[in-house]
This record gives structure tokens, C-alpha cells and sequence, in this order.
């Protein structure tokens, strides 16, 4: 859970948060597309 923490955190604030959120949902938590 700690990845998924990090996560949220890197995307808070930003709007694109929910497109982001959706994409890692796709990808499983696998790693960032930063």
C-alpha cells in the first residue's frame, strides 16, 4: 500500500488526477507514466 500512498500523493492537487488515477487502475499500481 505504501506505493499506492505515494501515488495519491504525487497527484493531488493536480487536475489531471483522475485520468491518472485511471490509468494506474489499468495498470495495476505497476509504475508511474511520469
Amino acid at each position: 500500500m505504501q506505493k499506492t500512498t505515494i501515488v495519491f500523493e504525487r497527484i493531488r492537487g493536480k487536475p489531471t488526477s483522475k485520468q491518472y488515477v485511471e490509468i494506474v487502475e489499468r495498470k495495476g499500481l505497476g509504475h508511474p507514466d511520469y
